[in-house]
Formats: structure tokens, C-alpha cells, sequence
């Protein structure tokens, strides 16, 4: 039986940086049972879900506010293990 969660990284952008306009949120995700899905959130709302590799997802930064956002993703393997990684980014606003 496979109780061991997959792992997941928030590969692009890094945290720290500053964004703008069009970003590509990408995500490295594996488990040997392999994956059912990546949930993509942005600052605790659901933003997409990416049922294949590449685990990417687009975000238009001229939607929110200048701030610091976060970026979770929530990782699920096919035997039902779940495993989530955030980081912290700074958008423009532009």
C-alpha cells in the first residue's frame, strides 16, 4: 500500500520575486503511483487544476492588486496521498 505523499515544487516564478503582466506558474510534481492532479491557488482561491505533466497554470497579474500574493499548489497522487508547497510572491500590479 502507497501512504507516501508525492513531491511537489513550485519551480517558476521563484519566491521573493517580483511579477508582472502574463506569469507562467509551472510545477514539478512525481510519486511512483504517479499523479492524479495539481490544484493551483492564489492567494487561497482556487485559480486551476492540471491533470497532466507539464503542471502549469497562467496567471494575468494585472488582475490583482500590487501586494505580496501566494502561490499554493496542492499535489494528488492516484493511491489518494496529497501533498501542498506555497511560496510568496510580489506582483506589480501591471
Amino acid at each position: 500500500m502507497d501512504n507516501t505523499p508525492p513531491t511537489v515544487t513550485i519551480t517558476s516564478p521563484l519566491s521573493g520575486t517580483t511579477v508582472k503582466g502574463s506569469v507562467t506558474i509551472s510545477v514539478s510534481a512525481s510519486d511512483t503511483s504517479g499523479i492524479q492532479r495539481v490544484e493551483f491557488y492564489i492567494d487561497g482561491k482556487p485559480k486551476a487544476i492540471d491533470y497532466t505533466a507539464p503542471y502549469t497554470c497562467q496567471w494575468n497579474t494585472k488582475t490583482v492588486k500590487a501586494k505580496t500574493h501566494t502561490i499554493l499548489v496542492i499535489a494528488y497522487d492516484k493511491a489518494g496521498n496529497v501533498k501542498q508547497t506555497s511560496i510568496i510572491i510580489v506582483s506589480t500590479g501591471k
